[in-house]
């Protein structure tokens, strides 16, 4: 996953980051981040204590801090987190108990369920959305 020009590490390797314009903004890939780059093709579960990058073509049911999906990214299947980023497609379900952002190249089908929504002109969305606050988001999934 380190190889290419993706990828920036400093001198002991313990700090990899991902390179401006290959996902938008130059990120840091902090311990338990996870990035499914182009040409990646994933299917299954993934549970990640902090952000999921998806350029690739995922279908999973991931559980993370954040999700950020990328202009070329594609996510199908069910995702909780606290926070996403939405740029490419998304299908099927979403639980974001703070913010979902949706960019103005992103697609959207099936379900949202989040706390705030954010969506820039542009962005194509046909689903179903629900908007709590994330108090109530919170309840819900302790009941």
């Amino acid at each position: 996953m380190f190889a290419g020009q993706l990828w920036e590490c400093d001198v002991d390797y313990n700090h990899p980051r991902i390179k401006l314009n290959s996902v938008g903004t130059e990120q840091f890939l902090s311990d338990g981040s996870i990035y499914l780059g182009k040409g990646v093709t994933f299917t299954g579960s993934i549970i990640c204590s902090d952000t999921v990058f998806v350029s690739g073509a995922v279908d999973a049911t991931i559980q993370a801090r954040s999700l950020m999906v990328t202009k070329n990214g594609k996510f199908e299947g069910k995702a909780q987190v606290l926070t996403a980023t939405i740029e490419g497609s998304l299908g099927d379900f979403i639980e974001v108990k703070e913010t979902i952002s949706i960019g103005e190249t992103a697609e959207v089908s099936g379900e949202i369920n989040c706390a705030v929504l954010q969506i820039a002109k542009g962005a194509v969305i046909r689903c179903l959305i629900e908007c709590s606050s994330r108090d109530e988001l919170v309840r819900q999934s302790v009941a």
